[in-house]
């Protein structure tokens, strides 16, 4: 097995149940993704609030937020350095949670109404257009929601205006048979080492996950926050990321 391989495994090997919110411990080259239903919070704000409180030591209620040029949260003063995001879709939340590393999350639900080369015409960059034209309907939906994920997450990770931040950031998508896919950039850049992670947590949903670390593999935790704060562990289908080998 190679060291990239290796890492990879790491990855998918590492979910945990964290049994309670009362103190988490977040480790730096690690990030805690947080599901919730909508019927199970009293509002994103408060579904925040609980997991946060849980990482700096400070009751729910009484924690602050700023926001960036184009809306990203943040938690006021920078607390412990805590850096998260959030998204929502049909029935669920998730809040990702990382330590000293901005990140991006995007949860969609797969609703074949929006999966259309009229959206993907307006949004997605050129390249992306082209490969889902040659596409079945059946694969076309599949890839519309890769594409989507992928490039809100990377616009969210960097704080950035969403229209613009569609177009800006590419990805291609290729399937491997004995493992995980791999995710490449039309707009690769050397100096980028932002690290990516397509993820399939619920049926008929797609979540992706953008890193802005050094490249080099986080180990990722999933967890459900039920109605009474309780956290159990959720499995979760690793569908594809850059660290992949390519080629394999």
């Amino acid at each position: 097995m190679t060291g990239s391989l290796a890492k990879l495994s790491s990855v998918s090997d590492h979910l945990r149940v964290i049994d309670s919110l009362e103190s988490v411990a977040l480790e730096a080259n690690c990030i805690h993704l947080w599901l919730a239903r909508n019927d199970s919070v009293a509002s994103s704000d408060a579904f925040k609030r609980a997991v946060l409180s849980s990482y700096v030591g400070a009751p729910a209620a009484e924690l602050r937020f700023d926001e960036g040029e184009h809306g990203k949260p943040a938690l006021a003063g920078g607390a412990r350095s805590i850096e998260f995001n959030l998204s929502h879709s049909g029935d669920w939340l998730v809040c990702a949670v990382s330590r000293a590393v901005p990140v991006g999350v995007d949860l969609e639900y797969c609703d074949p109404r929006r999966a259309s080369l009229k959206v993907a015409r307006r949004y997605f960059r050129s390249e992306e257009l082209a490969l889902l034209e040659t596409c079945s309907d059946q694969l076309r939906e599949q890839r519309f929601f890769d594409y989507w994920t992928l490039k809100e997450c990377a616009v969210k990770a960097r704080g950035e205006a969403l229209a613009p931040g569609l177009k800006a950031y590419g990805f291609d998508f290729s399937v491997c048979e004995n493992g995980p896919g791999h995710i490449a950039r039309f707009t690769d850049d050397s100096a980028d080492t932002a690290t990516y992670f397509l993820l399939d947590p619920l049926e008929n949903y797609r979540m992706a996950l953008c890193w802005m670390g050094d490249g080099s593999a986080p180990a990722v935790n999933l967890m459900e926050l039920d109605s009474q704060g309780a956290a159990t562990e959720r499995t979760v289908s690793l569908r594809a990321t850059s660290l992949t080998p390519a080629g394999c």
